[in-house]
């Protein structure tokens, strides 16, 4: 049987997501020192709640991404592209870690402006 290590999401069967907790470095916890990727880019992490549409509860996450989450604040909808998912264990502990390629804020006018284009 395969091993996955990281299971694709598909985020757009979330209806509503939210930025909990703006935008920013993600560091170790350690050193304090801010984390990169492979290819030494910083990395950001922002803290999201996910919720199916017509459920009552909801899950939140912190999503890491290596592009820096311009225009996301608190409280603000937005978009989870290239989300996926990964277990971690350690030390006993476990639990899910997010990513994503990019979290993007909503535009309220951006359906608009794509309805009046077409």
């Amino acid at each position: 049987m395969p091993i996955f290590r990281f299971i694709p999401v598909d985020a757009e069967r979330f209806g509503n997501v939210y930025c909990l907790i703006a935008p920013a470095p993600k560091t170790d916890f350690e050193t304090g020192k801010i984390k990169t990727n492979q290819d030494g880019d910083p990395l950001w992490v922002v803290g999201v709640a996910l919720r199916e549409p017509g459920s009552r509860t909801a899950i939140s996450a912190d999503v890491t991404v290596a592009e820096e989450p311009r225009g996301v604040v608190e409280g603000s909808p937005v978009r989870l592209v290239g989300l996926v998912a990964s277990q971690w264990e350690q030390n006993g502990r476990c639990g899910m870690a997010w990513r994503a390629d990019r979290v993007l804020p909503l535009q309220a006018d951006a359906g608009r402006a794509e309805s009046s284009s077409a």
